[in-house]
């Protein structure tokens, strides 16, 4: 399984509570897509953040039956965004099958 991801942060701002959008593409090693997967088989770390930075929960997930799922992330906690560059490390798990990537992001 290989997975895709690219981090944006549209609304996500330094003092704000709103999501950090992460879009993740699955797919098969032949390279056909995996759909239908569930918010639990995902996982989201906030791998390295400069100091002031927050760890982070998956607030949503949408997508699935298309092409790609679309995760939406928020701080931990009573946390909020601060400006700092934040690593994102992302996993994804389909039965024994586990790929995982990372994606950055700088929230300002």
């Amino acid at each position: 399984m290989n997975v895709t991801t690219i981090s944006e942060d549209t609304i996500a701002h330094t003092g704000r509570l709103k999501p950090n959008y992460i879009l993740e593409s699955v797919t098969r090693e032949n390279g056909e897509l995996v759909t239908g997967l569930a918010a639990y088989k995902f996982k989201v770390e906030a791998l390295i953040f400069d100091l002031g930075g927050a760890l982070v929960v998956i607030s949503r997930l949408a997508g699935g039956a298309q092409e790609f799922y679309h995760i939406d992330v928020v701080p931990m906690h009573a946390y909020i965004w601060v400006s700092r560059t934040y690593i994102f490390g992302v996993s994804v798990t389909r039965g024994t099958q586990k790929a995982q990537t990372l994606t950055t992001i700088v929230i300002d």
